[in-house]
């Protein structure tokens, strides 16, 4: 017997479309921006710049660092400070207070919602101070709960002093996995080079979270390459990854920085399974650009990208992007073909709502991602990738489509593990509504 489905899901509210959001300017002065149709339209934080800028998966926060204006408490540099925006509200709060000391200051360099909303993922870079005069620098990983702004995991401990290939891409894009309390972010691994001298490399890492409410390193999903068969040296590390809508890809940059060129890098667009397998490449870009983002389109179909120049002092070719000259870019997952958005040219850390119809937004469900599978015995399951686990909503059945007379409730949480499907009818719809 053919046994045939139908899904639609529904949500009642008002939406936060699932439109890209980026920012644009100067590395002090970076707007905040929106593509809406085929225009760019300005979103007004009370703030002038918004680094390390991140979108929560339904679309409604939008988490951004800025320096901090308060007080420096007697210190040469000011820190940044994490902010976030509420588009439903329109409120801008602080999240993340660093502060500035005589022995240092705090840049952070990436920012993450997880998938209910509860947990943001912070990267920060520590820089050390004697005097005037630079001390060395660092980078740590916290995660804070959003409700409470209190910082509730260490993830990784401050690590100063030089790494191998001295280009500090490590945690360089956060994303959170649709499916668990997990994230991908660029990690320090150990590797050999060719010549078999150690170092470390940045890789894309799965971190978990443990029976102990901790998260750790669990699973290393690309390779890094130390190149020293040839001198100067040359290196391969991954950075900004981004889950895909479903959480069965990912996505991420693998960066050639050439030393017989003098590290002029060469940026690759890679697409592979969550598990970090079958990588092919989509796309590599002129030498000289290097990565500020990445995420996918609310459809799977795209890769959204930001690349810059790098910056030249003299003949010296540095890890640093000209963020004025930033591009915003789409890739295409199936043959890797590059275009324009439309109203968009430059920008840096392109965001998209890759949920927009979960319910602490609302609007149109129809960017949630229904999955059909079947079992060893035959056994139909559906599973809705992207609901807000703790929320209930209504599974609605029917032989047609003159009315829903069968529902049964069920919290996204068991939507997300799978429910089991009566295939008694040769056909039969369904349909998913939020309460």
């Amino acid at each position: 017997m053919n046994f045939r489905i139908f899904l639609a899901l529904f949500f009642i509210g008002s939406a936060c479309p699932a439109q890209v959001v980026f920012t644009a300017g100067s590395t002090n002065n970076l707007g905040l921006f929106e593509q809406r149709g085929n225009q760019t339209v300005q979103i007004n934080t009370g703030h002038t710049t918004h680094n390390a800028m991140a979108v929560s998966r339904d679309g409604r926060f939008v988490t951004f660092a800025d320096l901090d204006t308060d007080n420096f408490g007697g210190a040469v540099v000011p820190s940044a400070n994490l902010f976030e925006l509420d588009r439903v509200t329109g409120r801008t709060r602080e999240l993340v207070d660093n502060q500035s000391t005589l022995g240092g200051f705090f840049n952070i360099v990436s920012s993450a919602v997880s998938l209910d909303n509860q947990f943001v993922a912070v990267g920060t870079e520590i820089q050390l101070r004697s005097g005037l005069s630079s001390n060395g620098s660092g980078r740590v990983l916290e995660i804070y709960d959003r409700a409470t702004e209190v910082r509730v995991a260490d993830v990784t401990a401050f690590r100063g002093g030089a790494v191998s290939d001295s280009l500090m891409m490590e945690f360089a894009g956060i994303s959170w996995s649709p499916r668990a309390a997990s994230f991908i972010t660029p990690f320090y691994v150990p590797v050999v080079s060719q010549r078999g001298l150690p170092g470390n490399l940045t890789a894309i890492v799965r971190f978990d979270r443990n029976g102990s409410g901790q998260w750790v390193p669990n699973q290393v999903l690309s390779t890094p390459l130390s190149l020293d068969e040839q001198i100067p040296p040359s290196s391969v590390s991954q950075a900004y990854p981004g889950y895909s809508p479903s959480g069965q890809g990912i996505a991420y940059f693998s960066v050639h920085f050439d030393g017989a060129q003098g590290w002029v890098a060469r940026s690759t667009v890679v697409i592979a399974d969550a598990s970090g397998a079958n990588a092919r490449n989509l796309v590599t870009f002129d030498p000289g650009y290097i990565p500020t983002g990445l995420t996918w389109s609310a459809d799977g179909g795209q890769i959204i990208v930001s690349i810059a120049p790098q910056t030249t002092f003299g003949i010296n070719v540095l890890n640093i992007p000209v963020m004025e000259q930033s591009l915003v870019r789409s890739v295409s997952t199936s043959d890797g073909r590059v275009t324009q958005l439309p109203g968009i040219n430059g920008g840096v850390s392109p965001q998209m709502a890759l949920n927009a119809g979960t319910p602490s937004v609302g609007g149109n469900m129809s960017n949630i991602a229904p999955i059909l599978s079947r079992t060893g015995n035959g056994q139909f399951v559906l599973r809705a990738v992207g609901l807000d686990s703790a929320k209930t909503y209504r599974l609605q059945s029917s032989t047609t489509l003159n009315g829903f007379p069968n529902s049964v409730d069920f919290t996204g949480a068991q939507f997300a593990s799978g429910i089991p499907i009566q295939t008694g009818d040769a056909q039969k719809f369904f349909r998913i509504q939020s309460l």
